[in-house]
């Protein structure tokens, strides 16, 4: 059974993020992926050479979304850079990964 992108959080989607950077969805690696989702050195990169677009969302929180490529798939999240790599995994693997 698959598990929704947009329920990818912390190392877990950091590591799709890595498998979406490899292009293969079944990568296995060892220890901890680089935190894509958290630092913006290393995420932004990806932001910047996929043109994922940001935007704040109306909630009185943080709410962020993201667009990646064409069509309807985007990403959420309390952070920017969790938003848009959400996005990012979404336009390469779509709305469901392998879980």
């Amino acid at each position: 059974m698959g598990k929704k992108v947009s329920e990818l959080e912390g190392a877990e989607l950091d590591l799709w993020v890595l498998r979406a950077e490899r292009g293969d969805p079944g990568l296995v690696i060892r220890g901890i992926p680089q935190p894509y989702s958290t630092e913006w050195s290393v995420g932004g990169p990806i932001i910047e050479r996929e043109r994922i677009e940001l935007h704040t969302g109306s909630a009185g929180k943080p709410f962020w979304v993201a667009y990646c490529g064409a069509g309807d798939l985007r990403g959420t999240g309390d952070s920017a850079l969790t938003a848009a790599m959400r996005a990012y995994v979404a336009s390469k693997f779509g709305e469901e990964v392998p879980g």
